[in-house]
């Protein structure tokens, strides 16, 4: 229990003295690091020990995750598969907010992230959905700066990590005001393979998005 602790102490300082670069730090530390925590966790840890459930799992995942699936197996080292996909995700949440949002605005969307169930701490049982969304999120940033060949190739990425990702092109559609509130809404969606959230009214987030 104390490192949830810790990790919520550390996270609601961060917040109130508005650091996201910090938050994130923490966040993929305390992600990468887990032992014994989340679905995925002793998955990944099976996979690790036999050569039919690493075959399983690369038909199952897709061909971008066949090469980290075979690096984890070859090394047995199976914490590669949840180290390197936390070390990716948040940072690349955290670097698609500030592209059309305020520093301010970025920490509350990371504190809500954190600490609402269905995010922070449900993507370490959904390791490829959350990586998958945390993707899209760039892809909406993208696309509300009409950059439409990164949005596109994002996208197709973000898919191909894994479906889910599709509810986001949703969010483009919306006030630029809207967007952090409606990602994180979206996200939420996909993650329990629901639509009814991304569904509803657009929410007003608090604070100015920035201009592309």
């Amino acid at each position: 229990m104390w490192p949830y602790l810790l990790f919520a102490l550390i996270i609601i300082l961060l917040y109130h003295y508005k650091q996201p670069e910090w938050m994130v730090v923490v966040m993929v530390l305390f992600a990468a690091l887990r032992y014994a925590t989340g679905w995925d966790f002793f998955n990944d840890y099976e996979m690790g020990e036999a050569l039919v459930e690493l075959k399983r799992r690369e038909v199952e995942y897709g061909p971008l995750w066949r090469p980290l699936l075979n690096l984890a197996f070859n090394l047995h080292a199976p914490q590669l598969i949840i180290a390197i996909p936390a070390m990716i995700m948040y940072p690349v949440l955290f670097y698609g907010l500030s592209l059309i949002t305020n520093k301010n605005s970025v920490a509350d969307a990371l504190f809500v992230y954190a600490f609402w169930p269905f995010f922070y701490l449900a993507s370490f049982s959904t390791i490829r959905q959350a990586i998958a969304v945390c993707v899209g999120v760039l892809f909406v940033a993208y696309s509300l700066r009409r950059k439409t060949i990164p949005a596109i190739i994002t996208m197709v990425f973000a898919f191909l990590l894994h479906p889910s990702a599709i509810i986001l092109a949703r969010s483009t559609s919306h006030e630029r005001k809207s967007f952090t509130a409606r990602c994180i809404c979206s996200a939420a969606a996909s993650r329990n393979t629901s639509s009814k959230c991304a569904a509803t009214e657009p929410v007003k987030c608090h604070g100015n998005a920035s201009q592309p």
